[in-house]
Formats: C-alpha cells, structure tokens, sequence
C-alpha cells in the first residue's frame, strides 16, 4: 500500500473560517472605536456648554449685591444657635451622669426625669420618694460626691392616692462637671 498524503506534514486549518472570524473580530472592534468616539465628542460638546454657562452664571453673581439683608442675617443665626444647642445637648456625656446617680440615689428612690439646664453643667433632677429622709440622703450624698456641686431642692410635695400610699415628689437642681 503507497499513501500519497502525508498527514504529519500537512496543515489541515480552515483558512476560510479562520479568516470570517478575524474579519468578524475586526468589524466589531471598528464599530466600538466609532462608538467611543461619538461619545466622547458628545461629552465634549456638553463640557463646553457647561462651561458656557457657568461663566455666565458666574458673570450673574458678580453683577449681582451681595449683601444679606439684617433681618434675614439675624433670623439665620438664631437658627444656627437653636441647632447648636441641640447639637451641645446631644453631645452630652450621659454615662457620666447616670454612673453618678446610680452611685448615690438610695432604693427607696426613683428619679422619674433628668433634663439640662441652659449651661452644659446645670442639671435638673426630679424623682419620687417614700420619706423625706431618703430625699435627704440623695441631697446630702449628690454633695459630696466629687464633680458635683450647687445642690439645690428646689421644690417637693406629698402626694396620697385613693388607695392610702403616700410618695413624696421632688425637684433639685446641680451643677455636674462630666468628664
């Protein structure tokens, strides 16, 4: 038997097939190249009407008087001091704070509200009590607790229900350093 092919010599691509999808490959890559080049000249041509208007708008503002009316100015910062003072009390160190009340309020009490004062370190403090004695112990244990100071009782009353039981309802007011 005499074989005329030499299969291990011979080439056997598809040069046709190759070559449709080189041409395929190339097609796509040109038609992406126009694609980026319409966009980017559409983003220059909006660039440059931004810029146009923002220097007409800049030449507006030059033109225009800068000065805030007195009325609007004033209103304006009343309204940064309302919010600054809400940002001061958010700020607030109330670990501090509550670590020293449960230090010295006895158990016979229950501080029913804790507000600030105007300044950062007054504090009003309102609770209820079963005897004046216990309001007494917190008084005299809030002074001498370091950090705070000015303990003042500012108010208290005796209330009694229908049911017969009495508490005794006080307000005072200190000053606390929190650190």
């Amino acid at each position: 038997m005499r074989y005329t092919i030499n299969l291990a010599t011979r080439s056997c691509l598809d040069h046709r097939l190759l070559n449709s999808y080189a041409l395929l490959i190339i097609s796509t890559l040109i038609a992406l190249m126009a694609w980026n080049v319409s966009q980017y000249s559409s983003v220059l041509g909006e660039i440059s009407l931004l810029e146009g208007d923002t220097a007409a708008f800049q030449r507006k503002a030059l033109l225009q008087d800068r000065s805030v009316p007195d009325a609007d100015l004033q209103q304006m910062k009343g309204h940064v001091r309302f919010y600054n003072e809400i940002i001061g009390r958010k700020s607030t160190n109330w670990l501090s704070l509550l670590e020293i009340l449960e230090k010295v309020t006895p158990v016979s009490i229950a501080i029913t509200a804790i507000a600030p004062g105007k300044s950062g370190e007054n504090w009003k403090i309102d609770g209820e009590a079963r005897n004046f004695r216990a309001v007494q112990m917190l008084f005299e244990k809030l002074g001498a607790t370091s950090g705070v100071s000015d303990v003042l009782l500012l108010s208290h009353q005796n209330v009694t229900f229908n049911s017969g039981s009495r508490i005794l309802q006080f307000s005072l007011s200190c000053k606390v350093a929190l650190k």
